[in-house]
C-alpha cells in the first residue's frame, strides 16, 4: 500500500492500517534543517495468519510480518516522550487548530510534530522473511504476543 498523506481522511486510512504496529524509539529519525520525520514500523499481517496447532482451549498462529515507513515533510519541531524502547502504535490524529500530528502509543509513547501543513507519505517496504510471528489466541479471544 502507497498513500500520500495530504489530508486528514488519508491520515486516518493510514492511522487505521497501522493500528497496534511495533516500532524502535531508536530508529525515529527527525532531521531538523531538512524539517522532515520519518518513522519505520513493523505490522502483523493478521489476514494471513496460519492456524499451527487448535485444541479446545487455544489455537497457536503465525502471520508473516511487513515494514512499512512512514514520514512526514515541513516539520518544524518533534517531541518525543518515551520510556521504553520499542512501541506500538495506538493513534495519529491531527490538531488542525494547532497544525500538529500526535502519536499516541501503547507503552505510553507520546509524539508531538508541529507541521507547516499535511504533506507526508506512506509505503509498505517489503516482506520480513526471518521468521513469521507467533502468536496464541485463547478460547475467550485472549490474545498472547510473541515477539
Amino acid at each position: 500500500m502507497k498513500v500520500i498523506i495530504d489530508s486528514v481522511e488519508k491520515l486516518n486510512c493510514v492511522a487505521r492500517y497501522i493500528h497496534d504496529a511495533m516500532f524502535e524509539i531508536d530508529k525515529v529519525i527527525f532531521k531538523e534543517q531538512n524539517k522532515f520525520f520519518g518513522l519505520e514500523v513493523i505490522r502483523v499481517l493478521y489476514e494471513e495468519a496460519v492456524v499451527r496447532k487448535k485444541t479446545f482451549l487455544y489455537k497457536i498462529m503465525s502471520a508473516p510480518k511487513l515494514r512499512s515507513s512512514l514520514s512526514f515533510k515541513c516539520v518544524n519541531k518533534m517531541k518525543l516522550n518515551s520510556t521504553e524502547p520499542t512501541d506500538f502504535i495506538n493513534k495519529i490524529k491531527y490538531d488542525s487548530r494547532n497544525q500538529q500530528i500526535k502519536f499516541s502509543c501503547v507503552k505510553g509513547t507520546k509524539i508531538c510534530l508541529d507541521v507547516e501543513r499535511m504533506e507526508g507519505k506512506f509505503d509498505d517496504i517489503e516482506k520480513i522473511s526471518e521468521g513469521r510471528h507467533k502468536f496464541t489466541v485463547l478460547f475467550w479471544g485472549l490474545e498472547i504476543e510473541n515477539w
